[in-house]
């Protein structure tokens, strides 16, 4: 309905306000209708605009399901970043390789927790661990929080029933 079917609309007057109008019921009829589709609209518009920004995301290989599949999960944040990771933990697609930025960042991390443990005399860890979730359940509590903190990644993996191995610099 356009604003110009109302022009035909009765106004009776009214003690208590200005007036009101009267409606036909097939009138209410086709507003409710009217709305309904519009609501219906709106949801489809904003479905394809989550789809929209997984395609721009540059997430490839995906079919129409998965795309609308991580579109729904990613609720209000649209990020490229959080596209990807929702993506990687439905295992629609493999984890990127890191990047050199972060390969030396990851290195300079190590370094640093290797020459912390050296200061305050732990023996600096030489190698790295394989763990499977079997082995992590045998931790101590707070071993597997600081290993939850410092490691959200591999957690994630670990409760996925992969094997992970550990950095050098976690013992």
């Amino acid at each position: 309905m356009t604003d110009d079917d109302f022009d035909d609309l009765e106004t009776i007057p009214d003690d208590v306000d200005e007036g009101y109008v009267k409606l036909r019921k097939e009138d209410v009829k086709a507003l409710r209708a009217a709305a309904r589709k519009r609501g219906a609209a709106e949801r489809e518009l904003a479905d394809y605009k989550r789809q929209e920004a997984v395609r721009a995301a540059g997430i490839d290989g995906l079919t129409e399901r998965q795309i609308a599949v991580i579109a729904r999960e990613a609720e209000a944040d649209q990020s490229a970043d959080n596209l990807r990771k929702i993506a990687e933990d439905l295992g629609f697609v493999q984890q990127r390789p890191p990047s050199e930025e972060e390969q030396q960042t990851e290195q300079e991390i190590q370094a640093q927790n290797e020459a912390a443990a050296v200061t305050s005399g732990a023996p600096p860890a030489t190698h790295q661990t394989t763990v499977r979730d079997s082995d992590v359940a045998g931790w101590g509590v707070d071993k597997r929080m600081r290993f939850l903190h410092q490691h959200p990644d591999l957690h994630e993996r670990l409760l996925r029933g992969e094997e992970v191995t550990l950095p050098a610099s976690f013992n």
